[in-house]
């Protein structure tokens, strides 16, 4: 009985401005935790890399020249912490952008019988 009262819980209602109702199924709490922690990852091991690439590499240069690479760096950290998601979310695919079976990649929600409009890319 919890499970199912559980799985009504994740189906939400989400009206598109066409008029379209789409449920849509959320997905559970460990699903959407281990994808955050593929995320964390896949950042720290970007931020490790650039980070020993930037420490071995510029070695040989004297603390003055370092300076002003030093800020890129930070610049560079900061972006990738905070652009990551962003990029993603607000890439062409949405928030599927990060799907690997790339199902309904371009749909589009219509009435049946009208047209797409002047705005339809296929």
């Amino acid at each position: 009985m919890a499970t199912a009262r559980n799985a009504a819980a994740l189906v939400r209602p989400l009206v598109t401005p066409e008029g379209v109702d789409l449920r849509v199924k959320l997905a559970d709490a460990g699903t959407r935790a281990s994808g955050f922690l593929l995320d964390v990852v896949i950042i720290i091991v970007a931020a490790v890399v650039v980070s020993l690439v930037a420490i071995f590499g510029l070695g040989g240069l004297g603390a003055r020249d370092v300076e002003p690479l030093f800020i890129v760096w930070i610049i560079f950290i900061f972006l990738l912490r905070n652009v990551y998601f962003i990029a993603f979310e607000a890439g062409p695919a949405g928030g599927d952008a990060r799907q690997a079976d790339g199902r309904c990649a371009g749909c589009i929600a219509q009435r049946r019988g009208s047209h797409p409009g002047p705005g339809h890319r296929a």
